[in-house]
Formats: C-alpha cells, structure tokens, sequence
C-alpha cells in the first residue's frame, strides 16, 4: 500500500496547501481522487467508500474506504481531518481495530461488497479479509496533537498487539500518514513509521 498512498499523501500536502480541504468528507474526495489517478492502482485495486456493511460483529462501525485486490480486502482506511484542534483518534483506531479482530476471528468469514444495480440487493461475489490485511489511518491535525507524538505506544495500547495469545507482532500491518500543521515543513507531512 505504500508504494500508492506515500506519493498520493505527498500530493494531498499540495491539495490542503491550496486551502480548499473544507472538511473530512473534502479529504475523503481528494484523497480518493490522488490514489484512482494512478493508472497501477486502478490496474490492481478498487475502493469502496464508506461501504454499506451488515456485520454485527463491527457494532455499525464502517471504515472511510476498504481495498480490495480481486474479492480480497487488503485494507481499511480511517480518515480524520482537523487541522484546527487535536484528533480525536480512539473511535478511528476502534474501528480498523474491530476489522483485525473479526478477521483473527473468522479467516474465512466472507460479506458483500458489491449491489445489483437494477434492485439494490447486494450481489456475488462475496469478499473476504487478506491475510496480510493492512490498517491505514490518515490524518490532518495539530503538530503536538497525542496521535503524532505517541503514535506508536497508541496503537499499542489498543490492543492491536493483544489480537493473539502469542501476540505476533508481524502479523498486523498498519500504516499511519499524517499532516501535521503548521505544515510549511516538508518533514511535518508523511509517513510515521510503525
């Protein structure tokens, strides 16, 4: 996945520069319109915005996208954008968090993604979680704001190292892009590493 958001998060800098982002919803476009410019991208993987899921196991919480490669969902994306006040992260993280827990849960749990245009009911073919499913939170916040300074002890500490008795810390992937404002430094705006 970093080798699709890593250039479209570098370009979204560019987008939030101009000062027309007006919102989460506004970064949602934008960044949905960086990653499905990119000809590879559209070539391996398609987006679902906001997808209509009736899992009762995720307690109404839907991620901002899910990505998948063929009927494999190999990411979930959060999104948050106050680039005025401090995240508030806890909700967000939640929710990737419910998608590793339900995927260690049921490997081979399956749900529909698609809708059959000419009734609305959804169609086959059915998706299922990758093995090497990939977390991706994003956000546009205040530089000292928690979630930057203490990204990693955050993550930690919500139990996304806790999905096992063993706790293997390899099998959970997640990437975390920030902007961090003011933003009129280069290094501000990128990737944390895990």
């Amino acid at each position: 996945m970093r080798e699709f958001f890593d250039p479209a998060w570098h370009n979204l800098k560019n987008v939030y520069d101009s000062g027309v982002i007006c919102s989460e919803r506004h970064m949602q476009c934008e960044l949905f319109k960086l990653l499905t410019s990119n000809n590879d991208f559209n070539n391996r993987y398609k987006i679902f915005v906001e997808p209509r899921l009736t899992l009762p196991e995720l307690n109404s919480k839907i991620p901002d996208f899910l990505i998948t490669e063929d009927d494999i969902v190999v990411a979930a994306v959060e999104l948050k954008y106050v680039p005025h006040d401090y995240s508030k992260y806890e909700k967000d993280l939640k929710t990737l968090i419910n998608f590793c827990y339900l995927f260690k849960q049921n490997k081979d749990y399956t749900f529909p993604l698609l809708t059959n245009p000419n009734n609305g009911e959804w169609t086959e073919p059915k998706f299922r979680f990758s093995d090497k499913l990939t977390l991706i939170y994003c956000t546009i916040t205040k530089l000292d704001a928690h979630i930057i300074t203490n990204n990693k002890k955050i993550w930690q500490d919500m139990s996304l190292w806790k999905l096992d008795d063993d706790s293997k810390h390899n099998e959970i992937n997640y990437l975390q892009y920030v902007g961090a404002i003011p933003a009129n430094i280069d290094k501000n705006w990128g990737y944390l590493s895990q």
